[in-house]
C-alpha cells in the first residue's frame, strides 16, 4: 500500500521495501506511514489500530512484533496532509 500523498518516495526506497524478509513499513514524521509492503497476508497489522492519529505507525510496529512479524523500516518522510504540508514540500522541490 502507498500513500498518494507523499511526494518524496523514490526508486530507492521502493526497492529497499521489495528487499524485505516479511513486511516493509515507511514511517512519516506525524506518526503515521506512507508505504506498507507485505510479502503476505498480516490481518494482525491492521486490528487494534488507532487510526489517523500521531499513534498509527506505534501501533502497526507493536502488532508486528505481537505477531513475530520481521518489521523493515524505510526512511522517515513528510506527507501531505494540510496546505502547509504542501507549501512545505513544494517549497523543497
Amino acid at each position: 500500500m502507498i500513500g498518494s500523498d507523499c511526494v518524496e518516495i523514490t526508486p530507492a526506497i521502493f526497492s529497499e521495501a521489495w528487499d524485505a524478509e516479511d513486511a516493509a513499513i515507511g514511517p512519516t514524521e506525524d506518526g503515521g506511514y506512507y508505504l506498507l509492503a507485505l510479502r503476505r497476508e498480516q490481518p494482525a497489522l491492521f486490528e487494534n489500530i488507532r487510526w489517523s492519529t500521531s499513534e498509527t505507525l506505534a501501533d502497526t510496529l507493536a502488532q508486528a512484533k505481537a505477531a513475530s512479524i520481521r518489521m523493515h523500516q524505510l526512511p522517515t518522510l513528510n506527507d501531505v496532509d494540510t496546505a502547509s504540508d504542501w507549501m512545505r514540500v513544494s517549497a523543497g522541490s
